[in-house]
């Protein structure tokens, strides 16, 4: 509601009359009514009256409460009476137009309104890694990256130690089958020779005995 819009509105209600009051293309809004006079003990009821139908809006004594605060907004005509027979009763407010005015109500819809967008949800950076790391922790404890890597090490440097020692071995094993051969090979051919010579012995013999 614009405050410098409003303006302030009053009527003073004799006793047993009735006031119109046509706020015509505004809104009139009461914001209390009151006791103008104290002549007597008596409580004074008021009433408004709107198409006719006549409604009791508070009820006012001397002694106990000669004021009542009271929040009602009229549209089109009404009329205001009070049953006392010897005080006056004013009523008073303002006027305002309607677009000037926001109802809590509107407000608080507005409100909910914005509370119920949607709320883009945060796009992680490695969408796979809360999935893995659960899958890890279900399976067992996870294990250190450099524990695995020199246990990773420690087998590649036993089995290479192992591949040495066999290509040794292999290696040794190749000279000692090498070595045999070739004294295999030279008893053959000493062996051989030795035939030969015994051979031509025999054909010379042969040769000088006919």
């Amino acid at each position: 509601m614009d405050i410098a819009r409003r303006r302030h509105w009053g009527v003073l209600v004799r006793p047993g009359e009735t006031v119109k009051c046509n706020p015509g293309e505004l809104y009139c809004h009461i914001s209390q009514i009151a006791l103008q006079d104290d002549k007597g003990n008596e409580d004074v009821r008021v009433f408004v009256k709107v198409d006719g139908n006549r409604i009791p809006i508070g009820t006012l004594s001397v002694d106990k409460y000669p004021q009542c605060k009271i929040g009602l907004v009229f549209e089109k005509e009404f009329e205001l009476l009070h049953s006392s027979k010897t005080s006056n009763i004013s009523a008073l407010g303002f006027t305002f137009r309607e677009h000037k005015i926001k109802s809590y109500s509107d407000t608080s819809t507005d409100e909910d309104d914005d509370s119920d967008e949607e709320v883009p949800l945060a796009i992680p950076l490695y969408p796979n890694a809360d999935d893995d790391k659960s899958k890890e922790t279900e399976n067992g404890a996870e294990k250190p990256a450099a524990t695995q890597f020199c246990k990773l090490k420690n087998a590649c440097d036993v089995g290479g130690a192992d591949d040495d020692d066999s290509d040794e071995n292999a290696v040794d094993s190749a000279e000692v089958e090498s070595g045999d051969d070739e004294d295999s090979n030279d008893q053959d051919g000493s062996e051989s020779s030795d035939e030969v010579g015994e051979a031509l012995k025999a054909r010379l013999g042969q040769q000088k005995h006919p």
